[in-house]
């Protein structure tokens, strides 16, 4: 969560889509320790606490209690450490807590650990997770570069809607990514 930019921006659209009742979770291991609080006490100033349910402890544990207790959720934005098995847990744990048609958005996609990741979701799990569009929601006036990047295949941001249920088959072609 870091200074809560994303958590905040997750909540006031929450609030603008669902006004009458939303709840937003966030995990994030090192929110007193680095961050100083930074984040909850913005989330609490901006009035949003009853909405958000936050977790201080390593993604992976967090992400595999939530499944244990058979928690659902309809998006999730995946971007906290950027190490190639830290992402790949969490999109592993998240594309169980998915509802079907839920969306996961990974942040980052240029970092070579988490394109990694994403290779290994287009490649191998294409039946459970479909690239999600992004580009209607992107900005048209975002500067040359960053429109020339898109163009090359650079993405920061990129998404999946989940189509149906994991695990995959038990003996599921394994394709090298």
């Amino acid at each position: 969560m870091a200074h809560g930019a994303s958590a905040l921006t997750i909540l006031s659209t929450l609030r603008e889509i669902s006004p009458n009742g939303f709840l937003h979770t966030a995990i994030d291991p090192c929110q007193t320790t680095i961050w100083g609080g930074s984040s909850i006490q913005l989330i609490n100033d901006e009035g949003y606490a009853k909405n958000f349910r936050f977790y201080e402890d390593y993604s992976a544990i967090v992400l595999a209690n939530l499944v244990k207790e058979k928690e659902k959720f309809d998006f999730a934005y995946v971007d906290g450490s950027h190490l190639f098995e830290n992402v790949f847990m969490d999109f592993y744990y998240t594309s169980i807590l998915l509802n079907k048609d839920g969306i996961v958005l990974f942040d980052d996609c240029n970092n070579r650990h988490v394109a990694k990741v994403i290779k290994f979701i287009n490649k191998n799990y294409f039946d459970i997770l479909q690239p999600f569009n992004l580009k209607p929601f992107e900005d048209p006036q975002k500067d040359f570069q960053k429109k020339l990047g898109n163009l090359l295949g650079i993405r920061q941001l990129i998404g999946f809607r989940k189509i149906s249920e994991p695990p995959r088959q038990w003996n599921a072609k394994f394709r090298n990514f």
